[in-house]
């Protein structure tokens, strides 16, 4: 009977060690599901942060783009003034000369009426 005793006691310790250790696998589980669900929380979160800096780069690059077609305008519309400006001063360089030509020419008669 003692050996008995002795068995169930020795059963009965390893069924306490087991039972111990099944409540602390159970807690450390249930850090482990609370680490999970911050961890799923903070995914969440920064996927949302990741979709909102993915559309305001879009739309940075859509406005680069504008931008750029802007200023390309731009460029070519004062190109296009510059030269005109430029041809238009040739022009009234030519005219100048042409005047210039004709008033001496003009001059030159007059003196020479003068002279006779």
């Amino acid at each position: 009977k003692s050996n008995l005793n002795q068995r169930v006691n020795q059963t009965e310790k390893k069924l306490q060690a087991v039972t111990k250790s099944l409540t602390t696998t159970q807690v450390e589980l249930n850090a482990t599901r609370q680490e999970l669900a911050r961890a799923t929380n903070s995914l969440g979160m920064l996927t949302t942060s990741l979709t909102t800096t993915q559309e305001i780069l879009k739309n940075s690059e859509q406005e680069l783009a504008e931008t750029k077609s802007n200023l390309n305008q731009r460029l070519e519309n004062v190109i296009t003034s510059l030269t005109s400006t430029q041809n238009k001063l040739n022009d009234t360089e030519q005219e100048l000369a042409e005047t210039k030509s004709t008033l001496n020419q003009r001059l030159n008669q007059t003196e020479n009426k003068l002279k006779m």
